[in-house]
């Protein structure tokens, strides 16, 4: 994977009311992707626009793309526990998604491709 620096920044102009953003590559078997955590505030809810302009601005600041991203927000006061409903956002846009720790998602690249209208 690239150098995350333009992930970070894409996601925090995508996600300002983000607190914190962290990204990090992460292979998968043979593939590639993102690990994006971000703190969100206290009782923050990840919608599905908010979760489509995540996903589609770390698409975008990637050369080379990645075969995923699993998101992963969280709140300092709720830890990753929170009611932060990621996956609730995922179930929205009806998009294939899999579980990434207790509330994120993990998302295939045809996915984003669909949201990014690619």
């Amino acid at each position: 994977m690239t150098d995350p620096a333009p992930v970070v920044d894409a996601v925090k102009a995508a996600l300002p009311e983000a607190l914190q953003v962290e990204v990090q590559p992460n292979q998968d078997g043979l593939t590639s992707g993102w690990v994006i955590d971000v703190e969100v505030p206290l009782g923050y809810v990840v919608t599905g626009d908010g979760l489509t302009a995540v996903l589609v601005s770390a698409w975008k600041a990637s050369e080379p793309k990645p075969a995923f991203v699993k998101f992963n927000p969280w709140s300092t006061y709720e830890g990753k526990e929170g009611a932060i409903e990621a996956q609730r956002a995922a179930d929205e846009l009806g998009i294939d998604w899999s579980p990434s720790l207790s509330v994120g998602v993990n998302v295939p690249d045809y996915e984003i491709e669909k949201l990014a209208g690619e």
